[in-house]
């Protein structure tokens, strides 16, 4: 097991070798001056490797508390490998289940939660795996498990096999309903190859008549008259689907409303939305890995743009961002594999530099505001990333053996935690003191108070905040302040809703008539 050594934005975090705990940190950036950061946890990353073939290519939360990592091993064939970690328990393996339907080769899987409570019934999630089933001397098939969270067994009807008479590589995967019971029908983006020429496939399935699983429509894209590569499948706004795809010269991007239409031909076909498709040209290749829609309905993309790691922001009408794409050259060799979003709006893509994992903070206006590297002998690639509801960053990553390692060889599923804290190394100012009987201590069993005395240089509302040291706020003061005057706030050691506070650490972030500072407080419960 490898461990993180507590460190701040923009950061390299050096492991030696594996299983040795040595760290070296590095800073190569100047971090702009912040209340909160992620750092790593200190236990992760928590690796799986049985057949030391495993990898790690997606990953989902569900709102249970499990973190679920799809991936693959490769022995006589290569099989697709479904790890279930508790996310309350940090780094226990709760199950691990191998899909091998059928006997054959088993591509890259995509995993997607789906919650919903059904009429009189408990809420509960369930787990949606989709991946590729190739034949021996044919192409492949779209392929889909659903179960639920915690039980090991398959949903009826499933596993579904999906098969268009041509070869299929599914890529991506998206649920059009996160509340409806009655609506679960996922979305599949992929390639399928007709005549030789490869093209972006979309096909929404659903319940048909008989309550049994199918293709509700599918359709084929190639309207630029080149091979086009679908890549990913992201839920829009209004029950609209976004299907991304690389081609030999840009983006394209196409938008699909929730009705369908019937060809000349009989075929079902999803109706696309007016103005679309839309092709974004790039004078580099492009490679799309991963996309997501954020609240105000932009999509982001992350991939490589000639070679180095890239995240493009499309507006809901599919029109690139000013400012993006955003590039991360380091040794001219990187890739953003996976993006997720918090809830400040903060993208966060993760990949890889060179041999090292790569986790870049992106702001809406297109700036690269931190970057880590996780720094090893070993091979490292971030894949996937998600965002919990405590806002701890969650990665699926492949390590892979260094050729000159003697310790060991082959790959291994990874699993690594960053969690949200405030900073742990604030800047501290002379604007504003905290006062007690003991300077920066509150003993709550004295009845002490701590006064928060401002003296801010300009007019203006003062705000005093006390936050946990994850950045949870406790309670919140405005004071009113004619500048150039001390003001004050006095804190009881309670929160906003009058209940006392828990011994420990707090965070007093104090902004406004010219002050932006942050200092910290402790809380005990001494004898009185």
């Amino acid at each position: 097991m490898r461990a993180f050594s507590p460190a701040g934005d923009n950061q390299r975090v050096s492991h030696p070798t594996k299983f040795m705990p040595a760290l070296v940190l590095l800073v190569f950036m100047t971090p702009a001056i912040s209340t909160a950061r992620y750092i790593p946890d200190q236990n992760s990353p928590w690796t799986y490797s049985v057949t030391g073939t495993e990898s790690s290519a997606s990953i989902a939360l569900s709102h249970f508390g499990y973190v679920y990592l799809a991936g693959n091993r490769t022995l006589a064939s290569r099989d697709v490998v479904l790890l279930d970690y508790s996310n309350l328990d940090y780094g226990v393996l709760i199950a691990s289940t191998i899909y091998d339907p059928t006997g054959k080769y088993d591509g890259t899987p995509t995993i997607e939660f789906d919650w919903h409570k059904p009429s009189s019934k408990a809420v509960h999630d369930d787990v949606w795996l989709s991946f590729t089933v190739s034949r021996t001397g044919q192409g492949g098939n779209m392929y889909f498990e659903k179960h639920p969270t915690v039980e090991q067994f398959v949903v009826d009807p499933f596993p579904l096999e999906f098969d268009s008479g041509y070869s299929e590589s599914l890529s991506g995967m998206s649920i059009r309903s996160q509340t409806d019971p009655s609506i679960q029908d996922p979305s599949a983006v992929g390639t399928v190859n007709i005549g030789g020429q490869d093209m972006l496939e979309y096909a929404r399935l659903g319940l048909m008549p008989g309550d049994v699983y199918g293709k509700i429509s599918a359709t084929a894209w190639d309207p630029t008259g080149l091979p086009v590569y679908g890549r990913a499948c992201v839920r829009g706004e209004d029950d609209t689907t976004w299907a991304i795809g690389q081609t030999n010269s840009g983006i394209l991007l196409l938008k699909f409303n929730s009705s369908h239409y019937t060809d000349a031909g009989g075929n079902e076909r999803p109706e696309s939305v007016a103005g679309f498709p839309r092709h974004h040209s790039e004078a580099l290749p492009v490679q799309v890995q991963s996309a997501l829609r954020d609240v105000a309905n932009n999509i982001w993309v992350s991939g490589s743009r000639g070679g180095i790691g890239a995240v493009w922001k499309f507006g809901s009408d599919g029109t690139l961002a000013t400012g993006f794409p955003v590039t991360y050259s380091g040794t001219g060799d990187s890739v953003f594999n996976g993006v997720a979003m918090d809830e400040d709006s903060h993208a966060y893509a993760v990949g890889r530099d060179g041999e090292d994992m790569l986790l870049a903070e992106i702001n809406q206006a297109g700036g690269l505001v931190t970057t880590t590297l996780y720094d090893a002998r070993d091979l490292v690639s971030g894949n996937a990333i998600a965002i919990g509801h405590d806002r701890s960053i969650w990665i699926a990553a492949t390590i892979t053996a260094s050729p000159s390692s003697t310790i060991w060889a082959g790959t291994e599923s990874a699993l690594f935690r960053y969690e949200y804290a405030i900073d742990q190394s604030p800047a501290e100012t002379e604007d504003f003191v905290l006062r007690a009987p003991h300077g920066g201590l509150l003993n709550l069993a004295t009845g002490e108070t701590m006064s928060i005395i401002v003296n801010p240089p300009k007019a203006g509302d003062i705000k005093v905040t006390i936050m946990t040291m994850r950045g949870e706020v406790v309670r919140d003061f405005i004071i009113q302040s004619g500048g150039k005057r001390a003001v004050s706030a006095s804190w009881d050691g309670k929160n906003s809703s009058g209940e006392t506070v828990a011994a420990g650490v707090y965070a007093v972030r104090v902004t406004g008539g010219g002050v932006n500072g942050l200092k910290r407080a402790a809380v005990i419960r001494g004898k009185k």
